[in-house]
């Protein structure tokens, strides 16, 4: 007996593999330690530890609650069952500003970047908004091709990631 949940999609294990560890490893997860260090090795080590441990207790309360459910839930589903509607909202417009402050902050960032490869490439000057707006479509058209052009873009970018990080 199958469960209609628990369906088999076809895919590339390594590419799987890249994907989370791309989600894994975001913008404040590089910059974190960065900004943290000024404050010195051990406090910046402790501070470190304890978000990490903060983190692992979360994400394991997560673990326990959604073993409470006998359907697949997400996050927003489980507030709404375990708090109440009026948790739910808050939950849901949380998520739409958290989510809406990483679209921000990552276009800001990749029009950066992509304003500093036109310069350095083709020695023209392109400005960051402009360059911002390349970078939002051209990630955009990448979706629209679906996942294995997302799949081999990722492989791309973090094949990249792990040969600068190699090569520091």
């Amino acid at each position: 007996m199958t469960d209609k949940y628990q369906k088999f999609i076809p895919g590339s294990l390594f590419g799987g593999m890249l994907l989370v560890a791309g989600c894994c490893i975001g913008a404040g997860m590089l910059a974190l330690p960065i900004l943290i260090g000024l404050t010195g090795f051990f406090p910046s080590l402790l501070i470190l530890f304890a978000a990490w441990g903060f983190m692992t207790y979360t994400g394991c309360l997560l673990i326990e609650i959604h073993g409470w459910f006998s359907t697949p839930v997400n996050l927003l589903s489980m507030v709404k069952e375990g708090l109440g509607k009026t948790s739910y909202g808050v939950a849901w417009v949380t998520y739409l500003l958290l989510f809406y402050s990483l679209l921000v902050a990552y276009v800001a960032g990749g029009g950066a970047i992509f304003s500093a490869i036109g310069e350095a490439l083709f020695h023209i000057h392109v400005p960051e908004q402009v360059a911002s707006l390349v970078f939002t479509l051209f990630l955009g058209w990448v979706i629209y091709l679906g996942t294995q052009a997302v799949d081999w873009v990722n492989r791309f970018l973090m094949i990249g990631l792990v040969f600068a990080y190699v090569s520091l």
